[in-house]
């Protein structure tokens, strides 16, 4: 049983474009945040993360490692990540 108390926010790569991806995980410059900080201390389920840029899943990598979202003035996000890959 999960002890979080968090919100389980999805972003599925497969139906969002790619040049969304980033904003849809990290939020936007002018302030509308994304799925790691909306689901602080919750669960972030990523869909297909096969089909984001391979930049954006390093930056992903990192918030994870540092607990740091970039762009946003939060100290220090918890936050667990699931993802799904298609294999051939």
């Amino acid at each position: 049983v999960s002890q979080r108390n968090g919100r389980m926010v999805t972003v599925d790569c497969a139906t969002t474009p790619r040049d969304r991806i980033h904003d849809e995980l990290f939020g936007k410059p002018d302030g509308r945040i994304g799925a790691l900080v909306a689901a602080a201390n919750g669960t972030v389920f990523v869909n297909r993360i096969e089909l984001a840029p391979l930049d954006v899943q390093a930056e992903l990598a990192n918030a994870l490692q540092t607990h740091r979202v970039p762009g946003t003035s939060r100290s220090a996000v918890e936050t667990r990540l699931v993802t799904s890959a298609e294999t051939e």
